[in-house]
């Protein structure tokens, strides 16, 4: 279909052309002497008259103001302003997956986008009948891409036992990247790795240690989960400010209880080469509820199978995404 902003300029072209030539005709003939009139023919007729030239109707002048728009054109591009497919704000968050409350670090990674909390909120530690506490330690996490990560451990206020009580402060601040490899988005197996570097905490030494870690998660069948985590780390010697190396490696199982409610059991084990370190086992279980997809309480108990580790631990926790 034509538009009608092109027929109006071509109408308006004629019509103008149409009286111009009309103009000029009128102006040669009052030029020319006037011819005397037919006489009449010989049957007593009257002369037939000259034919008029034809006119071109002309069409009524476009009102002021702005031109109608021009109809779209059927296969022509239309200009819109670039945006993003399925942007994050649109996309449905995956589901809650946390570090905590077992020691066993989750392979997923937080989506893009979106922010994360995991709160140790209070944690008392026992060990050779020397006491410890530590509150809101938290984990806050940002999504930076679909399979990446960035993460700041902030032990928040630690109680650290002394010869006269406890020296009360601010603990350690972990910074930390996680990298999934393989089923983020889904799947029976996901992969991940997470290097990190640790800043000094109350009654440590002043240097920094940082190690990596690798992760896995595989889903079982009857609803049962399980994990692996393998860590390498370089830390402070005790003695001095040389280094030694730890390798701490876990396993877990999980499966839901009922409706909200699901439970873990975890073993895991420290070996130093620091010298007349010993190896330290440990156990632990406890559980979770789902406040709602993205709320997540839990608590737990971790017991020292062997010398090294500390005897007893107990937490809870609330962990959140946004």
């Amino acid at each position: 279909m034509k538009s009608t902003r092109t027929f109006l300029p071509l109408a308006f072209a004629v019509c103008t052309l149409s009286s111009l030539s009309h103009a000029e005709q009128a102006v040669a003939d009052a030029s020319e002497p006037t011819e005397p009139a037919a006489a009449p023919t010989e049957d007593g007729a009257e002369p037939a008259a000259a034919e008029a030239s034809p006119t071109v109707p002309c069409p009524d002048p476009a009102p002021p103001g702005p031109a109608p728009s021009e109809p779209a054109r059927i296969g022509a591009p239309e200009e819109a302003a670039f945006t993003e497919p399925n942007p994050p704000a649109e996309r449905k968050m995956r589901p809650l997956a946390t570090d905590r409350p077992d020691t066993t670090e989750s392979p997923y990674t937080v989506d893009r986008g979106h922010f994360q909390a995991e709160i140790d909120v209070a944690r008392y530690t026992l060990d050779a009948g020397v006491e410890s506490y530590s509150f809101a330690s938290s984990n806050l996490k940002m999504g930076l891409t679909d399979f990446w990560e960035v993460q700041l451990i902030i032990d928040g206020l630690v109680g650290v036992p002394t010869t006269t009580g406890h020296e009360w402060g601010s603990g350690s601040i972990d910074l930390r990247t996680k990298f999934n490899l393989l089923g983020n988005d889904g799947g029976a197996v996901a992969i991940g790795v997470m290097p990190w570097l640790t800043f000094p905490r109350v009654g440590m030494g002043e240097q920094m240690e940082g190690g990596v870690i690798g992760l896995l998660g595989i889903a079982l069948p009857a609803e049962f989960t399980t994990g692996f985590m393998l860590e390498a780390d370089a830390v402070q010697n005790a003695a001095d400010s040389d280094y030694h190396l730890e390798l701490l490696h876990t396993w877990t199982v999980g499966h839901p209880i009922v409706g909200p409610l699901g439970a873990y059991v975890e073993a895991f084990g420290v070996y130093s080469t620091e010298v007349g370190a010993d190896y330290a086992l440990s156990m632990d279980g406890g559980l979770t509820f789902a406040v709602t997809d993205y709320v997540q309480l839990d608590a737990g108990v971790v017991g020292g199978l062997t010398e090294p580790a500390d005897d007893l631990s107990i937490f809870s926790g609330l962990s959140f995404k946004l």
